[in-house]
């Protein structure tokens, strides 16, 4: 069971860095505004169900991601968590 908690929680980190991918990509665009929120943190929060420190962390993420290709790296070799990386 321990190995596959690891894995999944791995998974979960992947799929945050995509949805942070993601997240930054739907913000350079002006989609949020035409649905009706006010900024794409605040489209995250209602439509995506998600925390402001949530949203605001994957925006982040996302937006500083290019920069980091090392801590990326490290939480694709499983050294870092997403936790980690939202806070480098």
């Amino acid at each position: 069971m321990a190995e596959e908690l690891k894995a999944l929680r791995h998974a979960i980190d992947l799929l945050e860095v995509t949805f942070s991918v993601l997240a930054d990509e739907f913000a350079a665009t002006d989609e949020y505004e035409w649905r009706g929120a006010l900024s794409p943190m605040h489209w995250l929060r209602t439509e995506c169900r998600m925390s402001g420190i949530s949203a605001a962390r994957a925006l982040s993420v996302g937006e500083q991601l290019g920069t980091l290709p090392g801590s990326a790296a490290a939480l694709e070799e499983r050294r870092i968590g997403f936790g980690h990386l939202s806070l480098i």
